[in-house]
C-alpha cells in the first residue's frame, strides 16, 4: 500500500468519524427531548428494560452487518451511559423511581 492510499483511507475514516459525531449529536439531541418527556411525566432517566432493549437491537444490527456483537454492545453500553449522565445534569431529572 502506497502513502497515497494510506493517505486517502485515512481520510476516508476522518470522514466517517466525523458522520458518526454528529450522529452522536443528534441521538444526545433527542435524549434531551426524551428527558423533558420524563420530567413533564414524573418518569426517571433510568430505564434498565428500555437500555437492554437497545443493546439487544444493536448486538442483533451488528451480527447482520458482520460486526462483532460484543463489541458494538460494549460501544452503545457506554453510549447510553455517558447519555444519561447528560440528561441527569438537567435539573427536576431523577435517576430512579424511588
Amino acid at each position: 500500500m502506497g502513502d497515497d492510499e494510506l493517505s486517502m483511507l485515512r481520510k476516508k475514516i476522518d470522514k466517517t468519524d466525523e458522520e458518526l459525531m454528529r450522529l452522536i449529536k443528534k441521538r444526545l439531541a433527542t435524549a434531551d427531548k426524551i428527558a423533558e418527556n420524563k420530567k413533564k411525566t414524573g418518569m426517571p432517566v433510568l430505564d434498565r428494560q428500555r437500555e437492554q432493549e437497545v443493546l439487544e437491537r444493536i448486538k442483533a444490527i451488528a451480527g447482520e452487518e458482520g460486526v462483532d456483537e460484543d463489541a458494538a454492545a460494549r460501544i452503545f453500553r457506554e453510549i447510553i451511559t455517558q447519555t444519561r449522565n447528560k440528561q441527569l445534569k438537567k435539573p427536576g431529572i431523577r435517576e430512579t423511581g424511588k
